[in-house]
């Protein structure tokens, strides 16, 4: 900017102020038009010498040419540097200033600071101003204005002020304001919720959930116009719990520390903080209990009040953190967050193989606070520390002894760390020669505070820092470039893979663009043919642990960098090889030809590969009542003979005829459904949950101990054609774990288990006897005539020594098929109310006797004054269809009873 506001320090410079005098520009415009753009809120964007004087350019386009009005003398321009001094024509001069864009000049002997500014009296004033504060102003006798018949324009954003001298018609220099009247404030967010703006208040709290603080946010709003007046403008926040502008507004929620500044990129920058955080609620995207705020300014002079939009205003939790490497996060490239390792425990050294992560050249000295950062993981927060307006402290701590590889050697005493200073460097006291501290690996042990409400620190993080000593330190960085992370679905996959892709666009971006190169430099710089053989591929698993073999189904291909004429640049190839479950990452790193002068580039590919297999839902028309994964069989008619057989497909809804329809999502890349009978892990497993072997487990790795599902099989390829059958008559009900699955491409296997319970198809009923105690002939029954089998829907198979019709025609039996055996019963564990068999047998003789079905009670001729009790067993074995089991009871009769 073109200034004319000096700034000294400490000594006088007026034969300089002269010279610089001499330089300022005459003009010659219209003043008028000039001060009406400058009132409507245009400001000055630059101001440069021309041939005839000089030319202020406004930012609406306007520009006037201001000429001395003699001569047409090319008029200067006076800047201030980056550096601080002032420039006269862009040659710096020995002057620090003190302006809008420079920094405070440096103390006299007195330590005063002294500037100077153009007075309207066509002098210089001289300003001094004492450490303390105060200010005295002082004439000169030097004058600012260029010449007697030439215009002098002084910029002076200090004051706001464009000062004019030797205008034709005026007696006096002419001031005119660069500053207009403030008409609206519009506020500029970060994040926006429900339509509005929000501000975010951040509270800490510790790791047992004590709050430590709040932050203290930064919030921008812009002024309209840019130039206003903001110089007698009192600021204020006012709040409420609506979102419509009604009366009621507060002014208790939130409060500013300190004074306003000018934003970098341009607008208010306001400091704030809540007077109290538990009144401001935790999620501004919720609609409910809201609280709305906005920027008040209220003029003193004519107490006009200008109020922005309205914004809603949130608290976030944070109680989470971690130390991270502070330069990698702040790289312009890129914010790559590297945590240190944390630990629980100072006590707890860290191990010999973790790897270092501070390096420390032998010859030199750093300060280990600069590599610290304070980092917040929190969900939707990921932010350091200080981009939340929070500002930690470190301590270190250096342990006494941390032994190297060879047991004996001390790392510490390698080094020198001044704990309040954090610098380090190589022990030379005692080393003399740095040179035998190269490879030494000391440890520093790091915290992290943050400063609670009472000024107190409070521990947020701690982690182990590991020094590495090398030689010289290398300056050449290689350049990384990342390319989007892809999620794919394994069963999606084509035929010819799924490409994750660094796009010529990207590659454009941010590897032509970022290194400053043309396509042909690059190529010219860079080994993208690999004709050195150095370029390096390099696989990671999802921990970032290098893969010693590269994964199947992944392929990097970097041919298109050599032809820019290719649909991309670089490509990651994922087909249906690739494990269903995996996450990985890839990096090519394409060679520099100038390894001493240029770093290599480093292209990176991340991938997540998942598979969420969605299996057929089992018939609700078969399933075991009360269970969600349970068949029923009872088998059926095949080639007019009853089986213990069943259709896998039927256990399925739709008997599996939608396979196609049902797997749309996920069938492809699979094999078809098939199933078998896999054995228990452990005779423990299966009496607990079934739980098999995996078909993907090699028989040789089977567990000990495994145990065969005997008693049947399962016959034919796959889901069209498989059946589960019985290969012994069933005894009782039995269930046996089917386990279905679908071999991926991969060779890996989908896997499920559900339960196939066999149960009789018929059931067989005995009948209670009564035997009586007969004088003279024995009492005889015979129960097979008795005997009454049932099929499950009740019906009669069987019935007085012979099939019914209903058993013939239905189940094709016939009687030759219903085998029965029987036994009696006597009194047992099982049994505690019958008599004991001595009750009724004895002396070498059955009294009580069973022959085949029939049942013989033969008293010896005593009479029997009580009843006894005994029972039969049936077991009836059906073809080779079933057994089935039943019991019936004996009543001998007494001999009064049997009357």
């Amino acid at each position: 900017m073109f200034c004319g506001a000096f700034a000294f320090t400490g000594c006088n410079y007026e034969d300089d102020i002269n010279s610089l005098g001499d330089r300022l520009s005459a003009v010659e415009s219209s003043l008028q038009s000039l001060e009406g753009q400058i009132s409507d809120g245009a400001v000055i964007t630059g101001v440069t010498s021309s041939e005839s004087g000089v030319v202020i350019t406004l930012s609406n386009g306007e520009s006037y040419t201001i000429t001395n009005g003699t001569n047409g003398t090319p008029g200067s321009v006076v800047t201030i540097g980056a550096d601080g001094y002032w420039y006269i024509d862009g040659v710096k001069t020995d002057y620090p200033a003190k302006g809008q864009e420079g920094q405070p000049g440096q103390p006299g002997d007195d330590a005063n600071t002294v500037y100077y500014y153009p007075h309207e009296s066509g002098y210089w004033y001289k300003v001094t101003v004492t450490p303390e504060g105060t200010k005295t102003e002082e004439a000169t006798t030097i004058s600012w204005i260029a010449s007697s018949n030439g215009v002098t324009a002084v910029y002076n954003p200090e004051d706001g002020t464009l000062t004019l001298a030797n205008v034709e018609g005026a007696d006096k220099p002419i001031v005119i304001s660069l500053t207009s009247q403030l008409k609206s404030l519009a506020f500029v967010p970060e994040t926006m919720a429900q339509g509005l703006g929000v501000i975010q208040f951040y509270s800490l709290y510790d790791a047992k959930g004590a709050f430590i603080a709040a932050n203290q946010p930064e919030v921008t709003y812009r002024v309209n116009p840019a130039n206003a007046d903001l110089a007698n403008v009192e600021w204020a926040f006012i709040n409420r719990e609506v979102t419509t502008k009604v009366a009621g507004d507060n002014t208790d929620l939130i409060s500013i520390v300190g004074e306003p500044v000018a934003g970098e990129k341009g607008g208010v920058v306001f400091t704030i903080t809540a007077n109290s955080d538990k009144e401001i609620p935790s999620d501004a995207s919720v609609k409910g209990d809201n609280v709305l705020v906005a920027l008040q300014a209220t003029s003193t002079d004519s107490e006009e009040e200008v109020v922005s939009d309205y914004a809603f205003v949130e608290q976030v939790k944070i109680d989470e953190y971690q130390i991270i490497k502070h330069d990698p996060y702040y790289k312009k490239v890129g914010k790559k967050v590297i945590p240190y390792e944390p630990t629980d425990d100072y006590k707890v050294l860290p191990d010999l193989s973790d790897p270092t992560n501070i390096i420390l050249g032998y010859n030199e000295t750093i300060n280990v606070f600069d590599s610290l950062e304070t980092y917040v993981p929190t969900t939707g927060v990921k932010k350091a520390l200080p981009e939340l307006y929070v500002e930690p402290s470190y301590k270190l701590s250096f342990p006494e002894k941390y032994l190297g590889a060879d047991g004996k050697t001390n790392q510490q005493q390698f080094v020198t760390l001044d704990e309040e200073t954090g610098s380090l460097s190589v022990n030379s006291e005692w080393l003399g020669n740095n040179r035998p501290a190269i490879g030494r690996t000391p440890v520093i042990f790091a915290e992290a505070f943050v400063k609670n409400t009472k000024g107190e620190d409070v521990k947020v993080a701690q982690c182990w820092l590991k020094v590495n000593i090398i030689g010289e330190k290398a300056v050449i960085e290689d350049h990384n470039v990342t390319v989007a992370p892809a999620t794919i679905e394994y069963s999606k996959i084509p035929d010819a893979g799924e490409k994750i892709a660094l796009s010529w666009e990207q590659a454009n971006k941010d590897i032509l663009a970022a290194l400053d190169l043309t396509y042909n430099e690059f190529v010219a710089l860079y080994d993208v043919t690999n004709a050195t053989g150095k370029m390096k591929v390099t696989y990671y698993d999802v921990d970032g642990e290098e893969l010693k073999t590269k994964p199947l189904g992944v392929d990097a291909d970097i041919d298109g960098l050599s032809d820019n004429t290719a649909t991309n640049a670089a490509e990651l190839t994922i087909t249906d090889a690739v494990d269903e479950n995996c996450s990985g990452s890839v990096k090519v790193e394409i060679p520099s030809v100038e390894p001493n002068s240029r770093g290599n580039v480093i292209v990176t590919f991340s991938y997540t590969v998942k598979h969420d297999h969605v299996w057929p839902a089992l018939s609700a028309n078969y399933l075991k009542p009360g269970t969600t994964n349970t068949v029923v069989v009872k088998g059926k008619l095949i080639n007019n003979a009853w089986e213990m057989q069943s259709t896998m497909a039927e256990h399925f809804e739709g008997y599996l005829s939608d396979y196609g329809a049902a797997y749309a999502k996920n069938k492809e890349n699979h094999g078809p459904i098939t199933f078998a009978l896999m054995p228990y892990v452990s005779k423990d497993e299966a009496a607990k949950n079934g739980k098999v072997v995996s078909v993907a487990t090699p028989q040789a790795e089977w567990p000990k101990g495994y145990v065969d599902q005997l008693g049947a099989a399962i016959s034919g390829t796959d889901y069209t054609d498989q059946e589960i059958a019985l290969t012994e008559p069933l005894v009782n009900n039995k269930t046996y774990v089917v386990t279905a699955y679908t071999v991926l491409d991969n060779g890996n296997y989908c896997e499920m288990t559900y339960y196939v319970e066999f149960v009789s198809p018929f059931e067989v009923t005995g009948k209670d006897i009564e035997l009586k105690t007969l004088i003279a002939d024995p009492s005889t029954e015979d129960v097979q005539e008795l005997l009454v089998v049932n099929d499950l829907d009740g019906k009669v198979v069987y019935e007085k020594g012979a099939v019914t019709k209903y058993g013939a025609d239905t189940y094709k039996l016939d009687d030759a098929d219903f085998v029965f055996n029987y036994e009696l019963i006597f009194k047992d564990k099982d049994h505690a109310d019958l008599n004991p068999e001595s009750d009724f047998n004895g002396d070498g003789v059955d009294h009580l006797s069973m022959t085949g079905s029939e049942v013989t009670w033969d008293n010896a001729g005593t009479t029997l004054q009580q009843d006894m009790h005994a029972a039969y067993s049936i077991k009836l074995e059906v073809s080779d269809i079933c057994v089935v089991d039943s019991e019936a009871g004996i009543t001998v009769l007494s001999s009064a009873n049997s009357k």
